[in-house]
């Protein structure tokens, strides 16, 4: 009898081991992919708007597909290793405030005209782009010569 009883026990715990097993593992699961860390931007900002954008990128590092028949299957040529990239700092590059050209001369005291001197300023565009202060020269003084004769 205690015989029967044991080999009943352990029916039961097998059964029971076997089941909670069963619950463990899905029998559904979609295609899924983990990736490993971006890597750094290839540079801290894109030249001109002209440029492609610096990069960064990332690769797969495991891939577990899908089981069940209820969910598509992993994509055809989809690996372990492959490349991800995605665009990173894609501000311009900051420009020099020394970079920027300067205006034509203008009269110091318009109604005077040449002989009150003339002056001429930096040219700052409209730019969606930081401008970096290298410089506190923003107007400068022009020669008498390079001063028009008449203003327009």
């Amino acid at each position: 009898m205690l015989l029967f009883l044991t080999i009943i026990l352990l029916f039961g715990i097998v059964v029971y081991v076997k089941r909670q097993a069963a619950l463990a593992v899905p029998k559904h699961m979609p295609c899924l992919f983990e990736w490993g860390e971006w890597s750094e931007c290839s540079s801290t900002c894109r030249r001109s708007t002209k440029n492609d954008p610096p990069m960064m990128r990332r690769h797969i590092t495991r891939i577990f597909n899908a089981t069940g028949g209820i969910y598509a299957p992993c994509p055809v040529g989809l690996k372990v290793g492959y490349i991800q990239h995605a665009p990173c700092n894609v501000q311009i590059c900051p420009k020099k405030l020394s970079r920027f050209n300067w205006t034509e001369c203008f009269y110091r005291i318009p109604h005077i005209g040449k002989r009150s001197g003339c002056y001429k300023v930096r040219r700052l565009e409209p730019i969606d782009q930081l401008i970096t202060i290298d410089s506190t020269s923003l107007y400068k003084e022009c020669k008498k010569k390079d001063c028009p004769e008449f203003m327009p």
